[in-house]
């Protein structure tokens, strides 16, 4: 993981697949993660936790080629790759990420998939 660019709270959605109480990050690696702070709600719960840490929920890759090894990432985060902002819908359906090189990716938060991706801008979206 490398810088966190921006943070939000996640609108609750009954139909998405994110509990209650979850809050979304974006950063230079090129990640989304979502996060939950109730680590003590049953373990049986629909919304599988992360082994490596238990309030991490879900890592969406929008760069596959930032996947990798730390040093890899190390050279890249100092490029112009990577997340700058992110934005969930009021609705808690959808999330919009802008990325340093201008583009808008829509992701539906009720499966995780990418919706589209818009080349929006000539500089970096903030």
């Amino acid at each position: 993981s490398q810088t966190i660019w921006d943070v939000k709270a996640v609108p609750y959605c009954p139909e998405a697949a994110l509990p209650e109480d979850t809050f979304v990050t974006c950063s230079a690696d090129s990640t989304i993660r979502f996060w939950h702070l109730d680590v003590e709600k049953d373990p049986h719960t629909s919304h599988p936790r992360n082994p490596y840490s238990r309030n991490l929920l879900r890592i969406i890759h929008t760069d596959n080629s930032m996947v990798g090894n730390e040093n890899d990432l190390a050279a890249k985060q100092s490029s112009e790759l990577g997340l700058r902002c992110v934005h969930p819908s009021p609705d808690g359906r959808v999330l919009v990420s802008g990325d340093r090189q201008g583009n808008l990716r829509v992701y539906s938060l009720l499966d995780f998939n990418k919706i589209n991706d818009i080349a929006a801008h000539a500089a970096e979206v903030l």
